[in-house]
């Protein structure tokens, strides 16, 4: 029997971050927490270049915490986009010897959200957790295992959008 390599840490976290390991419960886990701050690391970082302005027609940032806007952030919103990131990364990925790479179907799966999240320079910082969210759908296809990837990657929105909700009616409690 030949020996293997031995993963280093650095390895082990990338491969469960982007999907390509069956520890569903670690990507789901890395996914939320890289999504959450690669978020509010590009949007603070786009609040300090452009101004308070940035965030006018950004569709993540309630005026109010309303029924209405707690359904479409933990039903609707994880589930159409989840559809539509499996859509693009099937179409663009999922061709034997013809599909796009992981890299280049995650950059076009993130490029298609931002529009998605308003109009402001602010839904640019989706583009990170749909890339990522992109690459975990990729890897999961790619292994015969879509629809598996497809409610791993659903979990990954919802859990996300929960957390920036209860942060919201934390931080401001005046939008609850």
């Amino acid at each position: 029997m030949i020996p293997q390599p031995k993963q280093t840490f650095r390895q082990t976290f990338w491969r469960d971050l982007t999907g390509q390991s069956d520890r569903w419960g670690r990507t789901l886990v890395l996914a939320v927490v890289v999504g959450r701050l690669s978020f509010m690391a590009l949007g603070a970082s786009i609040v300090l270049i452009a101004g308070e302005g940035a965030y006018d027609n950004f569709s993540g940032i309630p005026d109010a915490l309303t029924e209405e806007w707690i359904i479409a952030s933990l039903a609707f919103a994880p589930l159409i986009e989840s559809l539509a990131i499996c859509f693009v990364v099937w179409l663009l990925g999922n061709h034997k010897g013809l599909g796009w790479p992981v890299w280049a179907t995650s950059l076009a799966c993130g490029v298609l959200a931002v529009p998605y999240h308003g109009l402001s320079l602010a839904s640019f910082a989706v583009f990170p957790f749909f890339f990522l969210m992109a690459a975990i759908q990729h890897h999961w296809m790619k292994r015969g295992k879509g629809w598996e990837g497809f409610w791993l990657i659903l979990a990954i929105h919802l859990v996300a959008n929960a957390l920036g909700l209860i942060a919201m009616a934390l931080l401001w409690p005046e939008l609850a």
